[in-house]
């Protein structure tokens, strides 16, 4: 597992440390604005992480001190008891959908449902940013695209075992790559 920011860093044939960053970042929303809520007992909100099935939050009375005037922590309590792949949080007091998956692959989306029409979260899906698909579960093939755009003087492969087989395109007695300390342990290179 990977996380925002984590390096690969290599000397290659003698040269300078070079840096392949990898990045991720969820997709996320926010309602409309800050509560109270006039949500209504029975009320729903329909959403979708990471394109998987749609999902249902269910607003009842019960969960809710005044479900009239609903606050955004009791929202996002409420949402939180029933989404999977996601979370919702409250900065200054806006309920805020997020996925858990930090990279391309991240998406969140509400497809309706009568509560949306007082929260006003956006239609349209907010997708995740980065240079990977899922930080969280990167493939040889997402390290290789990124360690050899940043460093072009390697080239990565799948080595027996699934470990990474990084290697010079040089060749000869001055050819030589090592990774340095601050490569993230995640990548599972000898550094010392």
């Amino acid at each position: 597992m990977l996380h925002d920011g984590d390096v690969v860093r290599l000397a290659v044939d003698g040269a300078p440390d070079a840096d392949a960053v990898f990045n991720g970042s969820a997709a996320a929303m926010a309602a409309g604005g800050a509560g109270p809520y006039a949500l209504a007992d029975g009320m729903e909100l329909l959403l979708r992480v990471d394109n998987g099935l749609e999902q249902t939050v269910l607003f009842s009375a019960a969960d809710f001190a005044d479900i009239a005037n609903a606050t955004a922590t009791e929202v996002a309590a409420a949402i939180n008891a029933v989404i999977v792949g996601g979370r919702a949080t409250t900065p200054g007091g806006i309920v805020r959908l997020a996925s858990d998956t930090e990279g391309t692959a991240s998406r969140v989306q509400v497809t309706g449902g009568t509560a949306n029409a007082v929260l006003a979260f956006p239609g349209a899906a907010s997708v995740g940013g980065g240079n990977v698909a899922n930080l969280r579960a990167v493939e040889v093939a997402e390290v290789k695209a990124v360690v050899e755009a940043a460093i072009p003087t390697v080239s990565v492969d799948a080595g027996v075992g699934g470990v990474l087989d990084i290697r010079t395109v040089a060749t000869g007695p001055g050819a030589s790559v090592q990774a340095a300390a601050a490569t993230a342990a995640a990548f599972g290179l000898d550094n010392t």
